[in-house]
């Protein structure tokens, strides 16, 4: 009832890919009463329809027994290598998981490689990537605090010049302006202060802030 974690993903590779360089044969029954396959605890679908006499596919009595229709390796060994790829909810209480084998599952592998080998590149092949991933993580949460703090000085620097601007429309005092601001927290902020100055109020500030032109308005 929750999603698979990476160690129960591992877990289930290695138990797969154990089966696999076992090389077990395939035992087929093409025409097996289903009693009989039922009482070799072979796994059916619910939901699906069987008639008196079935197939049954066997990789290891206690490994692998089933009901199926379709195609299958003569021996486990051809499958080369298992290697999930993704997991996702399906229904309530289902996951489902999908996996490569074979040449796919070698180039999946020698893919995630070359990108794990730019990583290094970039980060000037330290002997732990990822604690200098981490690292570099940390350094940029700090400049973002000290960025946020230095738009917040520059919205309060603005705070005086924008109250001198205020027009009224009756009661109401009005501002609408263009800010020299790109962070969107700072101008949220600084919008809740000057309502506060000049309620009621109706207040519009236009800013750009990830190369994108935005509208906040208070009223």
């Amino acid at each position: 009832f929750q999603k698979v974690t990476d160690e129960e993903l591992a877990q289930i590779e290695s138990i797969v890919n154990a089966k696999i360089r076992e090389n077990v044969p395939k035992v087929e029954d093409r025409e097996i009463a289903i009693e009989k396959a039922r009482d070799a605890g072979a796994m059916m679908l619910f939901g699906e329809k069987y008639g008196d006499n079935v197939r049954m596919i066997t990789f290891d009595p206690e490994y692998s027994v089933e009901l199926c229709g379709g195609c299958h390796v003569e021996a486990t060994g051809e499958i080369g290598l298992f290697k999930i790829v993704s997991e996702s909810a399906v229904a309530a209480g289902i996951r489902r998981i999908e996996a490569v084998t074979a040449r796919a599952a070698e180039d999946y592998v020698s893919n995630e490689l070359k990108v794990l080998d730019e990583v290094r590149k970039l980060l000037k092949n330290p002997k732990d990537p990822v604690a200098q991933i981490a690292s570099l993580q940390d350094e940029v949460r700090e400049l973002q605090k000290k960025m946020e703090a230095m738009a917040g000085s520059q919205a309060n620097a603005l705070k005086d010049d924008l109250l001198a601007r205020a027009t009224k429309s009756g009661s109401v005092s009005v501002l609408a302006e263009t800010l020299p601001l790109g962070d969107a927290k700072a101008v949220k902020d600084l919008i809740y202060q000057m309502e506060k100055e000049l309620q009621p109020a109706a207040i519009v500030f236009g800013f750009v802030a990830n190369n994108k032109p935005q509208l906040m308005i208070r009223i």
